[in-house]
Formats: structure tokens, sequence, C-alpha cells
């Protein structure tokens, strides 16, 4: 087993900034204080809804519902009145628009599964039911194909939303009424390969090299790999024959070299004094200002009358 250099975990940390911004399950604590989070239950739940054929799971646990953080104000908190107020303005318009009550949706789970290759994603937890039309029921659940085109469906089963390609919302829905076996019974090694390196993180993925899905060269010598991100920083382990891992961290290496030099390449010229000076203006281009010109006696008395005109460049107003 290899795991990947401090460099490599810095850029997947790069493009992830986003995720890691809102600190995950931490409460209110004294400053300095440790941190400590459990996955949440509902991440489980929705495992057991993923089929066994699943080769890669993803998950996004959040320490609060969007919807509590959309209608308290976000980083400037409301008073309580106000959040009352946008809470049922927000419910009005999301019922009449969708039908749905999603102000407890915090919690998914994606996977990928194959051959042939497909995927979706379950999302916890919402109430009632969209207003589209074209529903039929399958194995408990509500189904719509929400594009023929692209095989894409929506399905809702109890307070679960699945969505994605046809055959994997089918799949899901038959898996959580025990037709097939689920990932957590069916690829066991997937699944505590997940749980193990990313207990308490606010959003991961996990892979396990798949029998029958030829990889492509540079990844064919990986057996597995996870990623989390949470408030605690990033981690990222791959496992597999040294040549690839050491070829994935050369390429990760080099990607972030490369964006720090670009990022060094203003600081350097500061420093230096090598930045281009601003291009001077021309008179004809500066903006045009209105100078004011008031009549009133030499002392500053009150003013007979007053006029104004345009002037390039500044003219100081007269006094008083």
């Amino acid at each position: 087993m290899m795991t990947i250099t401090r460099n490599a975990t810095a850029v997947v940390a790069a493009t992830v900034l986003a995720l890691s911004c809102k600190h995950d399950g931490a409460t209110s604590e004294a400053p300095g204080a440790q941190r400590s989070r459990t996955t949440s239950a509902a991440i489980s739940e929705l495992l057991a809804g993923v089929p066994g054929s699943a080769a890669a799971l993803g998950f996004i646990d959040m320490p609060e519902a969007p919807w509590s953080f959309v209608t308290g104000g976000g980083p400037f908190p409301l008073d309580d009145a106000t959040r009352k107020t946008l809470d049922k303005e927000l419910r009005a318009y999301v019922d009449r628009y969708l039908g749905m009550d999603l102000s407890g949706l915090q919690y998914a789970v994606g996977f990928v599964a194959g051959p042939p290759v497909r995927g979706a994603v379950l999302l916890k937890a919402v109430k009632g039911s969209p207003r589209m039309p074209g529903a039929s029921e399958h194995e408990g659940g509500k189904l719509w194909v929400v594009d023929p085109a692209q095989r894409l469906s929506l399905a809702i089963r109890g307070d679960v939303v699945v969505f994605g390609e046809n055959a994997a919302v089918r799949e899901v829905l038959e898996t959580l009424a025990g037709k097939h076996k689920a990932v957590t019974e069916d690829n066991k090694p997937l699944v505590e390969w997940l749980r193990k390196e990313t207990a308490g993180a606010a959003a991961a993925f996990a892979a396990i090299k798949p029998k029958d899905v030829p990889l492509p060269p540079q990844l064919a010598g990986i057996e597995r790999a996870v990623a989390a991100f949470g408030a605690s920083g990033v981690s990222a382990a791959v496992e597999g024959d040294d040549a690839t891992i050491s070829s994935l961290a050369a390429m990760a290496d080099k990607a972030l070299a490369d964006m720090l030099a670009e990022v060094e390449k203003p600081h350097a010229a500061a420093v230096s004094g090598a930045l281009p000076r601003p291009k001077a203006r021309s008179r004809s281009s500066a903006p045009r200002t209105r100078g004011a010109t008031r009549r009133g006696s030499s002392l500053g008395g009150p003013a007979t009358g007053s006029r104004s005109r345009s002037t390039s460049g500044y003219r100081a107003p007269a006094p008083r």
C-alpha cells in the first residue's frame, strides 16, 4: 500500500475548498476546543438502498439542513420574527411550484455501478410529492421519467428521493423493497473501506477496482481509493502497485507546483517592484466632473446665486 503525498492531498483540497468552508457537525463550543463527529445514521440508511453492484460510493453528511442555514440568515443571523416569516414564505413558494417539503434535506449518498455503467444519488429527507405528471408505481415508490433522451428518472419512496440513470433509479427502489442485495451485504469491502477512512467526514468518496470493468492504463494498477473532507482537513489514500501510485503522485505534485508557480508570479513582481505602472489617462478620457462656482460676499456670506458648469478634470469649489 502507498499513501498519496502531502502535495497530492493539497490538490484534492483545492478542488473541494467550498465543501470545507463550514465546519462539519460542531456545535457551540469554547474556542480551541476539539470537535469530534461521527457519521450520521441517515448515511447508513441510504447505503442500505444502494445495490450491491456498486463499485464506487460517495456521501454528503451536512451538520444542518441547508434550509435552516438559508432561513436563519446564513452568516448574518436573523431575528426570530424575520426567520419565521422567511421560513413561512419560502415553504409556500416551494409547495406552490414543487409540492414538496425540502426543509429536512440534509444527507446524500451517490453510487456508480456496472457493467453496464450506471449511477444515481439518494437524498434524505423530503416530504410530499412533486407536481409532475406521468408518475408510475414501482416497488413501493413513485417514479417519473424526467428526460427520456438522457435516460434520467426521479423517484420518491418514503422520505428518500432518488435521481439518476433510469436503470439505477429502478434498482434502488428494488433494493429498498428487498428485491436485491444492498451494497452493505454484497460489497462489504467497499462499505468497510468507506466507513473506516471517512468516519465523521462532511463529504467522502471511496471506490474499489471493479472486477469486470477495464480501467484506463494509467489507473489499471489501482486497487482502491478514498478521499474525505471535513473540519479537520482533507485526507486521501490510494492502494495499488507502486508504479501506478508513484505516477499519480508525480502528476499531482506537478499540478500543484504549476499552480503555485502561477500564484507566485504576481507576488514576486510586487516584491521586486516590477509590476507595470498603470497607464496614464489622457485628458480627453478623464472623467468629467461638476465644478460649482457660488457668488457671495468676500467674507463667505450667504450666496446670492449659483451656477455650475462641466470642466475637464477636477475643479475645487469656491469657498462659501
